[in-house]
């Protein structure tokens, strides 16, 4: 198998399954915070980005809020990219995801990629940089994602951390209450 395979695969493969982990740890957290509607609809369970930080329609305000504003960016553009990889193929209108098929390339962001993500991020997503706890997704400018989605899913444990650490007080609140 060429390398250029290999890493569509590598990072497809990645992505799904940081991603399915997260909509495991969202889904039991989301049947404690989450309103009645994404609760019991089996189709369309609670995940992180549709639940937690797109609308927050359905979650408690304050835990949206902390999430999209601690986290948003990050979580956004790893999102986003997970979505072109599974949905798109890695690939856009007349460019390529990386910046060559060359090994020494590595995983390098295509300048026209790099651009779709931010652009994307912004005006899609409505995600800034600045929600973020880390510096930046990017603190070397080399637009390597491997790093950049080591960063993003670092800070997505956080986020994760949150969610299980909100629902954990309000189960726990809730027996208190009826234990009384």
């Amino acid at each position: 198998m060429n390398f250029e395979y290999a890493r569509y695969l590598t990072t497809q493969a990645y992505l799904a399954s940081h991603w399915s982990l997260a909509d495991q740890i969202t889904r039991a957290a989301g049947r404690i915070l989450c309103t009645e509607g994404p609760v019991k609809n089996a189709a369309k369970t609670p995940n992180l980005w549709q639940h937690f930080m797109k609308n927050g329609e359905s979650a408690p305000w304050l835990t949206v809020h902390v999430l999209k504003e601690c986290y948003g960016w990050p979580i956004g553009v790893s999102y986003i990219v997970r979505n072109h990889f599974t949905h798109e193929g890695g690939v856009g209108d007349g460019w390529g995801f990386f910046e060559s098929s060359a090994v020494a390339d590595g995983f390098i962001v295509s300048d026209n990629a790099w651009r779709y993500l931010i652009d994307k991020a912004k005006k899609e997503y409505k995600v800034r940089p600045e929600q973020a706890r880390c510096a930046s997704i990017d603190p070397m400018g080399k637009r390597k994602l491997d790093e950049i989605l080591a960063l993003c899913h670092a800070e997505m444990d956080d986020a994760l951390g949150v969610l299980i650490l909100s629902a954990s007080a309000l189960a726990e609140a809730y027996a208190g209450v009826l234990h009384e």
